[in-house]
């Protein structure tokens, strides 16, 4: 039975609630600024769509910014009031009619609101639990430290190599964190985007029939109680979780769309802005990325209210991110899409060794196939992994994707043996996105913690396409029927609250506030060079230990100073650097040597702050 302090609890509580609303009005106006700038007409009142917008949009910034300052809580108030300044002075919205409509929403499903508050407070409570991902232990964390306290260092990757997947979720998470001021950023960002993520379910499926908010709506309610679970945790995986249910939300909206609007046209810009935030975030969701903008191009027909221009600015700012994005890689590593060795800058002497890259990409691949075996040579290149692999996946995954595939396969026979129209047929398309998905992850890593959301969305959308092509639909069961159940579509509701609960895991919230983020131990080594370096004992968990911090500690490890060469000419302006080769320095500069201390109890003042 957890201990409670109810003035703790509820002065956390209050906080969490502001910065929640705080997130939502900033974001609100970083999309519409975004929206304008490409000439998209912004929609009259607060929609899920421009947060996502404003979510994509803050997350490119923080990546840009990044490279010359550090996350503070500088650059976390310029952009509170970037995103406030537009939502109080643009004359095309309104903050008090979007607040009207919301309460009027929330008094027309009373019993629903009620619902919906039980679920944000307990989610709000998980998420002040304490984490236990142990990839926060190992590297989450220590990115966000790493944003919060400097500019981008070249090399980093070479004190751990997985600082060199580049993921621009963690940006967004030190945004957060006011630093160092509040700190709780680590779990508030992924609260944020789970709220936002059934925000979208709910303003999607208010204009859908009954069958879709029961089946599609059901299933991802279920889901996001399981996502809630996981919430204390600033894991990457969880945020392209998300990011794939409003892309797929988003995607059927538009395949719903009987006629071209302004709402279309925002529908198919978020789509695209969404698709690079998805890869931006982790690289196994290109596959998904790809096929929705491919969906979503067939869907609109070259049909959009906005002239061409508009989609040569989305376009332009997304290679603009994209090249952001690129040059983060490789100053962190040397690669451009780390783990792949595509384009790889392997003759600097800030990336990582070649043969390093290709040992752990081929342990990741390895691992995720078959993770007792720690030699990727005895995995790769065959399937005799394949039979061991089936036999550990779990028995309730087994059973809803045979039942999903199953509908999918019912649905789509059913399509080609009727007479049904074009736009029904259509409707299959989105199952492009998932099989791309599956299929990429099952030919690269197929580990569930690799698939995202694409094994929820697989299964609403299979069952819901097949149960759309049956008889068993409120059209002939009589949807004037379904409306009078009101008894009924409570105690679903009430089923679908207390599953989505059992997932949330109710035992683990936290009735006395914030816990703290475990504490670990960590011994001050210094290497070759003189640099001085935390290593963390029993288990190799930095946690949010003081940088510098590895799990592995990398004898010669060395932070320089090299001079900007640009075809042999010197120009003055001097770069700092991590390094762990070993080969003579080309540039002749000194490495930097530290004195060891008598009694270091803390590292030394090596990396000066900006």
């Amino acid at each position: 039975m957890p201990i409670i302090h109810p003035t703790h609890l509820a002065i956390d509580f209050s906080v969490l609630s502001v910065a929640l609303a705080l997130i939502a009005f900033t974001l609100a106006g970083w999309g519409r600024l975004t929206l304008r700038l490409v000439g998209i007409p912004n929609a009259r009142l607060i929609d899920c769509g421009t947060l996502w917008v404003g979510f994509t949009a803050v997350t490119a910034v923080v990546e840009l910014a990044q490279l010359f300052i550090r996350i503070d809580w500088i650059a976390s108030l310029i952009a509170v009031v970037v995103g406030l300044s537009v939502c109080l002075f643009d004359k095309q919205f309104s903050i008090v009619q979007s607040l009207k409509h919301l309460v009027g929403f929330f008094k027309t499903y009373q019993f629903g609101f009620i619902c919906l508050v039980l679920l944000l407070v307990v989610w709000c409570l998980r998420a002040m639990g304490a984490p236990n991902n142990v990839d926060s232990g190992l590297y989450h964390f220590q990115s966000i430290r790493w944003l919060n306290e400097y500019p981008l260092l070249m090399g980093l990757a070479n004190i751990h190599w997985r600082f060199a997947f580049n993921q621009s979720y963690f940006g967004f998470l030190a945004l957060l964190n006011f630093y160092p001021f509040w700190g709780k950023g680590y779990a508030t960002g992924g609260l944020f985007l789970l709220i936002l993520s059934l925000s979208t379910v709910i303003e999607v499926g208010i204009r859908q029939a009954l069958l879709w908010r029961w089946i599609v709506g059901g299933v991802l309610f279920i889901y996001f109680g399981y996502v809630a679970g996981t919430i204390a945790n600033p894991a990457p995986d969880m945020a392209i979780g998300l990011v794939e249910i409003a892309m797929s939300l988003l995607l059927m909206r538009l395949a719903f769309a009987t006629k071209i609007s302004s709402q279309t046209d925002r529908d198919f810009a978020t789509i695209a802005l969404l698709a690079f935030t998805a890869v931006a975030i982790k690289l196994s969701g290109v596959a998904f990325a790809a096929a929705c903008v491919m969906c979503a191009l067939v869907f609109i027909r070259g049909r959009l209210s906005v002239k061409s221009i508009s989609l040569i600015k989305v376009a332009l700012l997304l290679a603009v991110a994209t090249l952001v994005h690129s040059i983060r890689s490789y100053a962190l590593s040397g690669t451009i899409m780390f783990p792949s060795t595509v384009f790889g800058l392997w003759q600097k002497e800030w990336t990582l060794q070649l043969a390093q890259i290709r040992f752990e990409t081929d342990l990741i691949l390895s691992l995720a196939r078959q993770p007792d075996v720690m030699d990727p040579a005895g995995v790769l290149g065959n399937w005799h992994w394949l039979s061991g692999w089936m036999h550990r996946l779990p028995n309730h995954i087994a059973i809803l994707f045979s039942a999903s595939l199953l509908a999918m396969l019912f649905s789509l026979a059913r399509v080609i043996k009727s007479k049904n129209s074009t736009d029904t047929k259509t409707l299959l398309l989105l199952y492009l996105p998932l099989l791309c998905s599956l299929i990429f992850w099952f030919l690269t890593a197929p580990d569930l913690r690799f698939l995202g959301a694409v094994l929820p969305i697989f299964i609403a959308t299979a069952l819901w396409l097949a149960v759309k092509q049956t008889q068993l639909r409120p059209s002939t069961l009589g949807h004037s029927n379904f409306e009078k159940w009101s008894i009924l579509q409570a105690l679903g509701v009430v089923l679908v609250l207390m599953v989505s609960f059992k997932l949330t895991g109710v035992r683990a919230i936290s009735l006395e506030g914030w816990q703290a983020v475990p504490q670990v131990n960590a011994e001050l080594k210094r290497t070759d060079s003189g640099f001085y370096i935390f290593v963390p004992g029993g288990g190799g968990f930095c946690w949010d230990h003081p940088l510098p911090c590895t799990p592995v500690f990398h004898p010669n490890l060395r932070f320089k100073d090299a001079s900007w060469t640009i075809f042999d000419a010197e120009f003055g302006l001097y770069r700092k650097y991590f390094t762990t080769k070993t080969n003579p320095d080309p540039t002749g500069n000194q490495i930097y040597r530290f004195p060891l201390q008598d009694n270091p109890s803390t590292a030394p003042a090596q990396l000066s702050h900006p």
